[in-house]
């Protein structure tokens, strides 16, 4: 029964015995469909907040998309090298997708601000200075992460592995993905 498709299967089934009916059953398909929704919610409402946060930031929406293109990539990495490995998306690991949102932002942030200090073309001096502080602050993140996926739990073993694939997935979108588009967004100028 714990297997959606036969959960759904028997839960219809019952509909058709009775009209009303519980149990733990009932009570899982509820739990899982509030989260998901909820999950759902949450992962907009991360989405529109990082988004608005960029803006509060950089005051200029040249820099926001710059900022979020890299996060969404990041995030669909994320996703694709999850079921690569393996794993279904479920109840547990849906909740870290919000996570992801506002922690895989983080590296972006953090490659546009010295790039704009420093000037798009002087991009070599930003990866190897920032690019080196971010991997280090995201290898602490994964093992932190990490750790979460040797869990005896299933569901909280999937959102380890999912949190360590979606920060390392950040991390190589923002040090290769974003400068290449800084490159095309300035056309070899200097930021402002």
């Amino acid at each position: 029964l714990w297997h959606g498709d036969k959960l759904d299967l028997f839960l219809r089934a019952m509909e058709r015995v009775a009209d009303r009916f519980t149990g733990t059953v009932v009570l899982m398909e509820k739990l899982v469909e509030l989260i998901t929704e909820e999950g759902l919610k949450a992962t907009l409402l991360a989405l529109g907040t990082v988004l608005v946060l960029l803006f509060i930031d950089f005051r200029h929406p040249g820099y926001v998309i710059l900022g979020a293109i890299p996060l969404l990539a990041g995030f669909i990495w994320m996703m694709g090298l999850f079921v690569l490995v393996g794993k279904k998306f479920d109840v547990a690991n849906v909740e870290a997708v919000p996570l992801i949102l506002g922690i895989g932002i983080d590296d972006a942030v953090h490659v546009l601000h010295a790039a704009r200090q420093r000037g798009v073309n002087a991009m070599p001096e930003v990866l190897r200075h920032t690019g080196r502080a971010l991997v280090l602050t995201t290898l602490t993140t994964a093992i932190a992460f990490g750790s979460i996926a040797f869990s005896a739990h299933r569901g909280m073993a999937g959102m380890g592995i999912l949190l360590v694939l979606g920060v390392w997935s950040c991390l190589i979108t923002s040090l290769v993905l974003l400068p290449a588009l800084m490159k095309i967004f300035f056309k070899g100028k200097e930021s402002e």
